[in-house]
């Protein structure tokens, strides 16, 4: 079992069939607040709630990590700007500039701005760690952020895909840890699909161990 420095305990109700939140509309630059409440997507454990803010319009990918971050950061009551950790992350200032480059630097970043030493680098495959950290961070109200690369189906047979890596969070779990809610941050990029349009998804764990990027970086809880 692990242990925590500094981690000031907010105990969460763990109640049968809580939802989340429906999401509202979302623009690149528009936050949007949710919290556990009627919904469509059960979870067990959810955080209290966080801000949802895509990855600003325009830049092809390159923040999707600082803005994954700034969705973690929210649920602790901080609100930096993605500009302000994409700098920390080292992340491109344009459509062709490089991404975050490794989890690391989102543990840093997340740690730095909710002034704690909470978040480690998860960087081994391990199904019965990675359900550990889901059940620790939520009932303690803290978002996982999750590297990601390839493909992955979510529980309507619908396939995430990110052939060149992404940055996503895991705002909630249910079935005893064995499903999550995932929340993610990247800019819609299909007319069809509108400013509004949310990722917000629900995902096997085991489905998610193997969308996330190990081999190159990993998660962060």
């Amino acid at each position: 079992m692990r242990t925590r420095i500094g981690v000031a305990v907010t105990a969460l109700a763990a109640v049968a069939g809580l939802a989340l939140a429906a999401p509202a509309s979302a623009g690149g630059m528009t936050p949007q607040q949710h919290a556990p409440g009627s919904g469509t997507y059960p979870s067990s454990a959810a955080v209290h709630g966080y801000q949802f803010q895509t990855e600003p319009y325009g830049m092809n990918g390159a923040w999707c990590g600082p803005a994954a971050t700034r969705l973690a950061i929210t649920a602790q009551g901080k609100y930096p700007s993605v500009s302000t950790l994409a700098s920390e992350e080292r992340a491109g200032g344009s459509r062709s500039g490089a991404g975050t480059a490794t989890i690391g630097l989102v543990t840093t970043s997340l740690n730095k701005h909710i002034g704690r030493n909470f978040y480690q680098n998860k960087t081994s495959k391990s199904l019965t760690t990675l359900k550990r950290d889901l059940r620790y961070d939520f009932t303690h109200g803290y978002v996982i952020v999750a590297n990601v690369k390839g493909s992955a189906k979510d529980t309507q047979g619908r396939t995430r895909r990110y052939s060149g890596g992404h940055y996503l969070d895991v705002v909630g779990y249910y079935n005893d840890a064995s499903r999550v809610t995932i929340e993610d941050i990247a800019y819609p990029r299909t007319p069809s699909s509108g400013s509004g349009y949310h990722r917000r998804y629900n995902m096997t764990t085991a489905n998610l161990l193997n969308w996330i990027n190990f081999g190159y970086s990993g998660y962060s809880a």
